[in-house]
């Protein structure tokens, strides 16, 4: 029971913590790079052990009054859920800080110090992550499409009506202000999304030709 009671907890903070990630950071381009990101998997599974664990031991931590919560004082379906969805909180209490020797920051001491352990380098990793796989999805566009006053003009026919004029304007001017085809697509595909940026700028670019059915008909009718 205990044990089911803890891969809950993991599920639920594995779950909370790349939902969390995703949506304040890369709410447009996570498809991109999800599936490929490996420091995204150890980042989720991370937080998901940490309230594995947390689980695991929770009536010892509680029988210490380290760990107790009011709402459940024992181990059932009700604590799970609640570690998985408030451990990244209890990975961020600081009992008090240490002055770092040469430097006005200081160096929190608690639980928090278990999340500086691992979480600035995987954040650091998961953005260079994205940020290849933005490249790598740019670049051939960008080659497909060199005239760049036509690409803003693109962008700027392509912009949904349910944006205000405030953000109109703000995107407007920084698509005007890149200074590339390319930053302009980033500007675009970082505001809407893949989806749009594949129906806006396709790979590759649909061509319209009207000029081959006609004379088809012609010659059918000729031969008629």
């Amino acid at each position: 029971m205990l044990l089911a009671l803890s891969f809950l907890a993991l599920a639920i903070a594995s779950l909370i913590a790349w939902v969390e990630l995703v949506t304040s950071k890369y709410p447009r381009t996570i498809s991109l790079f999800w599936r490929t990101s490996r420091a995204l998997l150890i980042y989720t599974i991370v937080y998901g052990g940490i309230a594995f664990g947390f689980m695991l031991g929770y009536d010892q931590l509680a029988k210490a009054k380290i760990l107790q919560l009011q709402a459940s004082p024992e181990a059932t379906w009700l604590t799970a859920v609640m570690i998985g969805l408030s451990v990244k909180a209890l990975l961020h209490i600081r009992l008090f800080s240490v002055p770092s020797t040469g430097s006005a920051e200081t160096f929190p001491v608690g639980t928090e110090t278990i999340v500086l352990i691992f979480e600035p380098w995987l954040l650091r990793t998961i953005l260079i992550d994205e940020s290849n796989a933005v490249s790598a999805y740019l670049d051939p566009r960008a080659d497909l499409y060199p005239d760049f006053d036509g690409v803003k003009l693109r962008i700027k026919q392509n912009l949904p009506a349910s944006l205000n004029e405030v953000e109109k304007k703000a995107l407007t001017l920084d698509v005007e202000q890149a200074p590339s085809v390319r930053v302009a697509m980033e500007i675009y595909l970082r505001a809407f999304g893949v989806s749009t940026m594949d129906r806006v700028f396709p790979n590759p670019p649909v061509t319209h030709s009207m000029s081959s059915s006609a004379p088809d008909k012609k010659a059918r009718h000729i031969g008629d």
